[in-house]
């Protein structure tokens, strides 16, 4: 049997880099075990060991049910075993029981269906028992028929990048863990302080301490809306997703949006103009994409000049709801506007009282529905927010 394998370049999985000299070149391979044979093939077959034999990864030639035909010499550095033990051999002795399947389904299959260049990570076992992650690009090697006869694989030990992971990974669940318990820790007492200061000013509106008690007041419940803003943030980064989506008509969204957004410019003595048009459905948490909406419409109404007019626009495009808010305020300079989606971030000389989490709760809301917020302002121009949600295709329900 005459096999080509068209010009290839096997590209690295790791870092979007490249696997160090790995391109096959026109190999032909004859009916053989392994590379190596002898007869008109020869000479491809010396390039193909030669690169193999250079590069850094592990490279290998299976049989279509994954038994080696071929392993680089790099396999004693990497796994510990010499390349001829494992030849003959089913890799699938080596990998990590948990993996078995995801291997098979996400790269062994589909590579037999004729798809080039699948990558799966996954654990294999080394000579010495212990696993080691590796990352795996696997490409099928067709007849002159098109039927697979062989299987390509460039594998890199990826162990460190996945421990870089992990780390990475329990460093924001322990952040998450401590924002939700110091949360919950500060709300028990903030509601009592506040039910207290209350239960003062009912008592005697006109007792000496009034101001002191309107002024606990308003601080503990600033602070307590602070605590449910870190723990809906805490919530977000948590396996367990504090958003309950449903699809919804994106005019009933708008709707009720349009209510609230005219009420909160009202409290701020400001004018709402509005032009909201969409057709389509989105799937959203209607609670939580109001949320972040009215947390914009609130920036443009607390920053801006006193009565000045605020433009709530939507409309859809391209697959797009983007609702749009705008206002004519002092504006953000240019080196600030990367920065106010961060925690806790409150620009320069801003004396309104605020906490710095409204827009990046506005920004995990948008991005937690596969959205986006973006932001365009000029210094004493105003500043335009426009959040950007996904229409769902046609034939989708509304529940």
């Amino acid at each position: 049997m005459r096999l080509t394998i068209a010009r290839r370049q096997l590209r690295s999985i790791v870092a979007g880099g490249v696997v160090a000299g790995m391109a096959f070149w026109g190999v032909r391979v004859l009916r053989a075990s392994r590379l190596g044979s002898l007869g008109p093939s020869r000479k491809d077959d010396e390039r193909f060991r030669l690169l193999a034999e250079k590069t850094s990864d592990l490279v290998c030639l299976h049989e279509p049910d994954g038994r080696y035909l071929y392993i680089s010499p790099s396999c004693r550095r990497l796994l510990g075993y010499e390349s001829e033990a494992l030849l003959g051999t089913d890799p699938y002795d080596l990998f990590h029981p948990e993996d078995l399947e995801r291997i098979r389904s996400e790269a062994h299959e589909k590579a037999l269906d004729g798809q080039g260049a699948v990558s799966v990570t996954y654990r294999i076992r080394k000579e010495s028992g212990e696993y080691t992650w590796f990352e795996t690009l696997t490409e099928p090697i067709l007849d002159e028929s098109g039927e697979v006869v062989r299987l390509q694989t460039a594998s890199r030990d990826v162990s460190e990048h996945k421990r870089a992971e992990e780390a990475l990974a329990e460093a924001a669940r322990a952040r998450a863990e401590f924002l939700a318990e110091v949360s919950h820790e500060l709300r028990t007492p903030l509601t009592v302080i506040r039910g207290n200061a209350e239960v003062g000013l009912e008592l005697d509106r006109d007792c000496e301490h009034e101001e002191v008690l309107r002024e606990i007041v308003r601080e503990s419940s600033m602070m307590s809306r602070m605590v449910e803003d870190l723990l809906f943030l805490a919530r977000s980064e948590s396996p367990a997703s504090p958003f309950r989506m449903e699809p919804v008509e994106a005019k009933v969204l708008l709707a009720g949006l349009e209510r609230r957004a005219g009420a909160l410019a009202a409290e701020h003595d400001a004018t709402l103009d509005t032009t909201l048009l969409a057709t389509g459905l989105v799937r959203v948490d209607p609670v939580r994409v109001e949320q972040a909406i009215l947390a914009l419409v609130d920036n443009a109404v607390k920053y801006g000049p006193e009565g000045q007019r605020v433009t709530l626009r939507s409309a859809c495009s391209d697959g797009e709801l983007r609702i749009d808010v705008g206002d004519r305020g002092p504006g953000i300079p240019e080196t600030e506007l990367p920065h106010v989606f961060e925690r806790f971030y409150r620009l320069d000389g801003v004396k309104e009282p605020g906490s710095g989490l409204g827009l990046s709760i506005s920004q995990t809301i948008a991005e937690a529905h596969g959205g986006r917020i973006e932001a365009e302002s000029q210094p004493g121009e105003g500043t335009s927010m426009s959040f950007v949600l996904p229409l769902l295709q046609e034939g989708s329900e509304v529940r």
